[in-house]
């Protein structure tokens, strides 16, 4: 997929989402395309797909949806 001119991986990214109150921007669950990994760094850049925001965030909370079931990645 291609998003930004970037390859990109469709994934489930543990990161905080920019937001104004505290107890809103903890880290949770959200579906997006993760791009741009940095490996001198360990980060990536990760498109929320249900929020149309770009987080940038460590490659490690990253969840690849890669072989799963095909309904279980499609975004509607």
């Amino acid at each position: 997929m291609y998003l930004c001119g970037y390859p990109e991986v469709a994934c489930i990214a543990r990161v905080a989402r920019p937001c104004n109150l505290p107890r809103v921007s903890r880290s949770r669950l959200y579906r997006a395309l993760a791009s741009q990994f940095n490996t001198e760094d360990g980060t990536c850049s990760a498109f929320l797909v249900d929020y149309g925001q770009h987080v940038v965030c460590d490659s490690f909370a990253i969840y690849d949806l890669c072989g799963q079931v095909s309904t279980f990645g499609r975004i509607e």
